[in-house]
């Protein structure tokens, strides 16, 4: 793009034909719509070749990843009806937790029913038998797969 195309605007690089470029967004974990979000000029995606990060919110041109400086494929364009992937304030409390939770001995679990996740406290008997059988020690990180029958989401009927 060229340089007299670029309108700056407060902290959003104003995009030529789409202003402050409104995208909404979705909890990639509870999937509930989040607030929309202003891209500007910054609207591409690509993917680090080597740490597989999607980064998202690029410039257009842009190669290099932003987590590790790696080069970028599959550039390109968000599509204008994209949304773009942000937890909400519940589910990143609840990523945060279970992170925490693994430190302590815990353990991530994922159902391949409903498809979310979560942690098991370190005392919990999932935690310690999962350990047990992977010869997994605390605090590596440990996961198991669970189904509908033993899957904490499932059993209490969703999430809401």
């Amino acid at each position: 793009m060229r340089e007299q195309d670029k309108v700056q605007q407060g902290s959003v690089l104003m995009h030529k034909t789409k202003g402050v470029n409104p995208r909404g967004t979705i909890c990639p974990k509870c999937r509930r719509l989040g607030p929309q979000v202003m891209m500007g000029l910054s609207d591409h995606f690509g993917i680090c070749t080597a740490c597989k990060t999607m980064n998202i919110g690029l410039p257009p041109g842009e190669t290099a990843c932003r987590d590790c400086s790696g080069k970028l494929v599959e550039v390109g364009p968000i599509p204008d009806d994209a949304l773009l992937p942000q937890y909400c304030p519940a589910c990143a409390e609840d990523i945060a937790t279970s992170q925490k939770m693994v430190a302590e001995g815990g353990v991530i679990w994922e159902c391949r029913d409903c498809h979310n996740s979560g942690a098991f406290s370190g005392e919990h008997p999932i935690s310690e038998l999962t350990r047990k059988e992977t010869g997994c020690p605390s605090p590596e990180p440990c996961g198991v797969t669970l189904s509908e029958e033993n899957c904490p989401v499932c059993q209490r009927g969703g999430l809401n």
